[in-house]
């Protein structure tokens, strides 16, 4: 009898300790393991010799688009040339140091310096784990999986190479968990990879982005480029950290403030911009009735565009303000309103050296420049961007384009 409970004593204890394995250490190991698997994709993201094609569809309510292009990487080289309709000839090219964007058509060089991020909110605010095996093109690859943190909801998916480490396809999700993103990585080639060329034709002209995609400056330098100074949001969603000031110009060729939040692997873009014409009147263009035309001066937060980056708008006092990126209609509500109103007073206008300055550098190009898809991502402090390809080969979703704050279009 003493054997028997001393059997069935055992039996329990064992099964105690295998459940606590499934319970607690099978899933750290997964943790572990997904964590292994991630910094091996991006090892292999800046130092594999890769020739490749590369295929990127972002997907919204309105339809899909699709982007491909050719990715040559070896060295601290990576250059890609796209080969899709409207992006034809167009290439970009990465260097540790720089982006260059190379336009035949009009024979000019565009070159835009890297911004590093500091800090790494990556792994405080999501969790990799190892989900199993896959094949894509017929290479065979382990899945692993970013889940939020936050919101215990799957945010990317990676296929990573058992071979080379490069993650074949890639799938980034929104807070709905729909599909906003995919790349995938066809007739890969790591031998005999030719080193490409970052030199620029000698008889092509090479200028400087500055505010067409974003110049980095310090507070007071946006405030006498742009007329003011960007006022800061008091509150920003859980995770997401200051990235900087940047001088921004729209479409309408306006200066804009814009303000960088991250969360290490979304961005949050608040652009902030002068109203053009403010006027007087209840019903002139600068206060607007509420219907029509006067909704451009909207009080109150609303949405404005939807797919894969969300924006919303909202007057605060002289400027209208816009925030782009993956948050709730709520979290959209409380980023704009805790914005302080600001009074612009008419000595709040640009010095003339410094806004002439960034005019003529304007000027220099009046190309429209919407059409931009090269890479422009931040990693460790990865806010995606970039319409086509991006560096690392995986491709990510374009950077939204800020609507003109201060025309509120």
């Amino acid at each position: 009898m003493r054997r028997m409970w001393g059997a069935w004593i055992g039996a329990i204890v064992l099964a105690a300790l295998a459940t606590g394995y499934f319970v607690w250490w099978a899933p750290e190991v997964a943790r572990q393991q997904g964590w292994a698997l991630f910094r091996k994709a991006e090892e292999a993201a800046r130092s594999v010799p890769v020739q490749a094609t590369v295929t990127v569809r972002t997907f919204a309510p309105s339809g899909s688009k699709e982007t491909v292009a050719r990715l040559v990487r070896a060295g601290e080289v990576t250059r890609y040339d796209h080969d899709s309709h409207g992006q034809r000839g167009l290439s970009i090219i990465e260097t540790p140091q720089m982006l260059l964007r190379l336009d035949p058509e009009t024979r000019t060089a565009w070159r835009l310096p890297r911004v590093e991020v500091a800090g790494d909110r990556l792994g405080r605010n999501y969790l990799a784990r190892r989900c199993g095996r896959a094949r894509v093109n017929g290479r065979g690859c382990q899945v692993v999986e970013l889940v939020d943190r936050r919101t215990n909801k799957l945010a990317e998916r990676l296929c990573v190479d058992d071979t080379t480490g490069l993650a074949l396809r890639t799938e980034q999700f929104d807070l709905r968990g729909a599909v906003i993103s995919a790349s995938e990585l066809t007739q890969v080639q790591t031998a005999n990879v030719p080193t490409p060329t970052a030199e620029v034709p000698a008889d092509w002209t090479v200028r400087d982005l500055h505010a067409d995609l974003g110049e980095r400056l310090e507070r007071d330098e946006i405030a006498r480029a742009a007329g003011f100074p960007p006022a800061d949001p008091t509150y920003v969603p859980s995770g997401y950290g200051f990235d900087g000031y940047y001088l921004y110009r729209c479409r309408g060729r306006r200066l804009l403030a814009e303000l960088r939040f991250s969360d290490g692997l979304k961005l949050l873009l608040i652009h902030e911009g002068r109203i053009r014409g403010r006027g007087h009147g209840p019903h002139g263009r600068g206060q607007g009735t509420g219907q029509g035309r006067g909704m451009r001066w909207q009080r109150e937060p609303v949405i404005i565009a939807r797919g894969a980056q969300t924006t919303a708008k909202c007057r605060r006092g002289d400027l209208m303000v816009t925030a782009t990126g993956d948050l709730t209609d709520e979290d959209f509500a409380r980023v704009l309103t805790s914005i302080p109103e600001r009074k612009l007073e008419s000595a709040d206008q640009p010095s003339v050296s410094s806004n002439n300055t960034h005019r003529k550098e304007l000027q220099t190009n009046e190309e429209d420049t919407d059409s931009y898809s090269g890479p422009q991502r931040h990693r460790r402090g990865r806010g995606r961007s970039g319409g086509g390809p991006g560096p690392d080969g995986r491709g990510r979703p374009r950077m939204a384009e800020p609507r003109d704050a201060a025309d509120g279009r």
